[in-house]
């Protein structure tokens, strides 16, 4: 919801007071495009950034002893970071094409929702991948395994599941895609 919110904030001003077409005489429409996107990424990965830190302190901060697994970390960053990035960059592309800021909005909670549930039916795996919201999904490797509903969580436990690097190249892929033709788009539109 931060991407939706923030890429709306940043785009809806200049869509009210019409201030893209006074903009755009002094910058070129794809420069205004790459400056907006930087700027409203580097707000949400910021928050995503300031997230992961606290979640490492409040951990010591609670006691746990046990040698922090700096690489699983790092990778749980890396596997946040790239969908966020991939979700604000469609939202931001979004939000510069329409001046009617419901739509985005409308698209952002819609794609919230189904990549939420998307989690839910694991027995659907393409499901995940089939919404940029979904990526958070598919992109997780820890699972909890041996919970049944007579013993409950007496015999469940966590386990590192595979990388899916495949996902995470598609993901990369997608970022590019929806940059390219959000610039192209956002380009051709006559203000």
């Amino acid at each position: 919801m931060l991407c939706t919110v923030i890429a709306s904030r940043l785009c809806d001003l200049e869509h009210k007071g019409s201030n893209f077409k006074l903009l755009c005489t002094m910058e070129d429409k794809g420069k205004l495009f790459d400056a907006k996107l930087l700027y409203g990424l580097m707000i949400v990965l910021s928050g995503v950034i300031l997230f992961w830190i606290v979640t490492i302190v409040y951990g010591k901060m609670a006691g746990f002893t046990e040698e922090l697994p700096i690489n699983n970390y790092l990778l749980y960053l890396l596997f946040t970071i790239v969908p966020t990035a991939a979700i604000y960059t469609f939202q931001h592309s979004l939000s510069m094409i329409f001046k009617n800021q419901a739509i985005p909005f409308f698209v952002g909670v819609t794609g919230e929702f189904v990549g939420l549930f998307s989690m839910f039916l694991p027995q659907f795996p393409v499901l995940r991948k089939a919404v940029l919201w979904g990526y958070y999904g598919a992109l997780q490797f820890v699972g909890l395994f041996g919970w049944d509903k007579e013993t409950r969580y007496d015999h469940a436990y966590f386990a590192v599941l595979p990388l899916d690097w495949p996902a995470f190249a598609l993901l990369i892929g997608l970022i590019i895609l929806t940059y390219v033709i959000g610039k192209y788009i956002f380009s051709r539109k006559e203000f």
